[in-house]
């Protein structure tokens, strides 16, 4: 800390320049470089926070598509349109009610016995994951 120096403009004793304490200008500067930083602080948390919920959402969708697919490959041919297969009780999924499966079956009848198999899943009526694969009557 600065010792007080004569100054003979206001005549008087007064603390030196280097001591006395922010102007306004400094404050408004140190303010919005404070609230720029928290900007781009809190923008890379939404991000992260938005890319992690989708992948999670994908791989619980990957997961039920192919579970369910796997279910119907087991299961018996059905030859009688409507192509009737049941879906998979999927309840032990974290927040499995927001999901929803649809099962899609078309025959091709010019390679025999043989049915496309689509499996969609929706998360919230959104569509998320589809899939599709074949089954053959054996």
């Amino acid at each position: 800390m600065g010792r007080p120096v004569y100054c003979p403009r206001s005549k008087g004793l007064r603390q030196p320049s280097s001591t006395r304490g922010m102007t306004l200008i400094e404050t408004l500067i140190a303010l919005a470089i404070l609230a720029v930083t928290a900007v781009v602080f809190l923008t890379a948390v939404f991000t992260n926070y938005k890319a992690a919920t989708l992948t999670q959402e994908r791989t619980t969708a990957e997961s039920l598509a192919r579970s369910q697919l796997e279910a119907i490959k087991n299961a018996a041919y059905d030859e009688t349109p409507p192509y009737e297969y049941a879906i998979i009780d999927y309840t032990p999924v974290d927040h499995s009610e927001d999901y929803s499966i649809e099962i899609g079956v078309v025959p091709l009848p010019l390679a025999g016995d043989l049915q496309k198999v689509t499996v969609e899943i929706s998360h919230w009526g959104k569509p998320v994951f589809t899939v599709e694969d074949y089954k053959v009557k054996r």
